[in-house]
């Protein structure tokens, strides 16, 4: 099963990822990183903005092949990808409204594309984000008071996906400890076990959200 790990810049979600690996809780698939897109890293227009969109999206859907463990946990899933496409243009004031196509695109391309199992949403106020921010050195973020405003607005729909599919989403305090947010993590994913109680993998016959749910829910949802 894959599980995804979301949330803010910052608000530890590698380090999450990390220590589930590291105890043999299952592997682990790093953040789609911007740099590593070919082309197209600072759009300039509207259709630009939307072939960098479907780039990521691409990158993110494809991680979700046959597993290769019980569990699998990515970094950064793709209803992030989702989100920034429908908000960043609102929030940048730019008129770059993709949704339409994108939306159109890929659920031509991608509509019985594997998403997801469940999502780990961890969340911590404005303040302690930006001080975990300036107190990692080691890692370089880029835009990283813009990703934080933009999470507000990303935030709201996966509380309103939480009450939707509580089975699908689980919000996690990041405010507490590392020790609480994985011992959360895991009375997580044995809920997850329960929910599709069959092997790994024949994982493809399980009951689970589609892409398509998930889109209309997005369309739907008045923030």
């Amino acid at each position: 099963m894959f599980i995804d790990i979301d949330g803010p810049s910052a608000v530890g979600k590698t380090t999450l990822m990390n220590r589930l690996v590291a105890t043999g809780v299952g592997l682990g698939l790093p953040e789609v990183l911007e740099h590593t897109q070919p082309r197209i890293k600072n759009p300039q227009n509207q259709n630009e903005f939307l072939l960098k969109q479907l780039w990521f999206f691409e990158k993110m859907i494809g991680r979700y092949g046959r597993p290769k463990s019980e569990v699998t946990f990515i970094d950064i899933g793709y209803l992030d990808c989702l989100l920034h496409t429908r908000y960043y243009s609102s929030f940048r004031k730019n008129g770059w409204n993709i949704m339409e196509p994108f939306v159109e695109i890929i659920l031509e391309k991608y509509a019985d594309a594997r998403i997801s199992d469940s999502i780990i949403f961890l969340e911590a106020n404005e303040y302690t984000l930006r001080k975990r921010k300036e107190g990692d050195l080691g890692t370089s973020r880029t835009n990283h008071d813009e990703n934080i405003e933009l999470y507000v607005k990303k935030k709201k729909f996966y509380h309103h996906l939480a009450r939707k599919y509580p089975g699908y989403v689980y919000i996690i305090d990041a405010e507490q400890s590392m020790d609480d947010v994985y011992e959360h993590s895991l009375e997580r994913i044995q809920h997850v076990r329960s929910l599709i109680a069959i092997p790994y993998a024949n994982a493809s016959n399980a009951t689970r959200l589609t892409l398509e749910q998930i889109l209309q829910s997005l369309l739907q949802f008045k923030d």
